[in-house]
């Protein structure tokens, strides 16, 4: 599945004003002192599925690995806070059913929810349809099941609330050049925004302003 980095940074702009409005969450709930959080405020932040740890991890200096790296380009280092969901902050059983997207990226406006498939090899078009489809429905799941039920419950006594804007990234091996672009995927989106009313994105990388 191949496609020009041009082609994918159009496709990227041109849907951008798709997002829908922001919507209102109790970051404290997401941000608790329990939660095995890492706060970063560096200006290159290289994110990736740690298969020997069990959970997505992260390093600020660009690694020899960095195609499977999901890459946030942070100018004014904002604070960042990554939390490993899958494997590290929602393990248990009763919850994880249905599937738990990698992790999550939150900074005081966003919420990106992002699952790797990064050991995917194979370039065969229903191949890399089928793990996209998979990840975009852990990616829904955690966020629709798990974690805003959870936010909306706890809106009735919080009143540190933030307005958030949503979206989902699925993040592909980049040597394999899976993007958006691609006129499969690109119905995926379409598909996805029209029924979740949120932007999936396949990507490689994001800068927070």
């Amino acid at each position: 599945m191949h496609t020009s980095g041009s082609s994918a940074k159009a496709i990227q702009k041109a849907s951008a004003h798709l997002t829908d409005e922001p919507i209102k969450f109790p970051t404290c709930l997401l941000l608790n002192h329990k939660s095995p959080t890492f706060f970063l405020l560096t200006s290159h932040l290289y994110v990736y599925d740690d298969m020997q740890l069990g959970y997505s991890d992260w390093v600020d200096q660009e690694p020899e690995f960095s195609s499977k790296c999901f890459h946030v380009d942070n100018p004014g280092s904002i604070c960042v806070a990554l939390l490993p969901l899958d494997g590290r902050v929602i393990t248990a059983k009763g919850i994880i059913e249905g599937g738990v997207c990698d992790c999550l990226l939150l900074t005081e406006k966003e919420m990106c929810f992002m699952e790797f498939k990064t050991n995917a090899t194979s370039t065969e078009t229903l191949r890399i349809l089928d793990n996209a489809a998979k990840a975009s429905e852990q990616l829904w799941h955690t966020y629709n099941v798990i974690i805003r039920p959870r936010c909306i419950d706890a809106l009735k006594s919080s009143k540190e609330l933030e307005l958030l804007y949503v979206n989902f990234h699925v993040v592909f091996d980049r040597d394999l050049e899976v993007t958006g672009a691609n006129s499969s995927l690109m119905d995926l989106q379409d598909q996805f925004l029209k029924d979740k009313k949120h932007s999936l994105f396949f990507d490689y990388g994001k800068t927070f302003e």
